[in-house]
């Protein structure tokens, strides 16, 4: 995929995402994101503030109490492994993206990519692992996440 190719994935303008659609910032200010390559005009970016950092939390704490919260383990797993996998799916579209938007190299870009599937896996449950591995087995739900440790810490 070429620098060209990518820039052709790109909308003409970044808006946020909040509560599951795509807005303008109340302000209807915008910014000029830079490729940091050439220094060409890539795409405008929807400027934040306040008021979408207020929303964005309300829809997020709505999202938790209507959905997450009573999404079992394992559906919270499965949800967050699909998640993964269409990110790996478009894991040369995102790089291209990230590449275009950083400067950084395809290649150090794509580095971050596979491991990704693992720690959607591994959080599935509330915790850094799945409670049926031995490392969390005889923790109740008494005992706090936070004074647990993960394994390999």
């Amino acid at each position: 995929m070429t620098r060209e190719d990518v820039r052709e994935l790109l909308p003409r303008e970044v808006r946020h995402y909040i509560g599951g659609r795509f807005v303008p910032s109340h302000t209807g200010e915008v910014f000029l994101d830079l490729d940091p390559h050439d220094n060409q005009p890539l795409t405008w970016i929807a400027r934040g503030g306040g008021k979408e950092v207020h929303e964005a939390a309300i829809a997020a704490r709505s999202a938790f109490e209507q959905y997450w919260r009573r999404t079992a383990d394992q559906g919270r797993s499965h949800a967050l492994s699909r998640i993964a996998d269409t990110l790996m799916a478009h894991q040369e579209e995102l790089a291209g993206l990230e590449t275009l938007d950083t400067g950084l190299t395809r290649t150090r870009c794509r580095m971050d990519w596979p491991p990704m599937r693992g720690r959607a896996m591994e959080r599935g449950t509330s915790g850094w692992r799945n409670p049926s591995t031995p490392e969390w087995r005889g923790l109740t739900r008494k005992t706090s996440v936070l004074s647990a440790r993960p394994s390999g810490a």
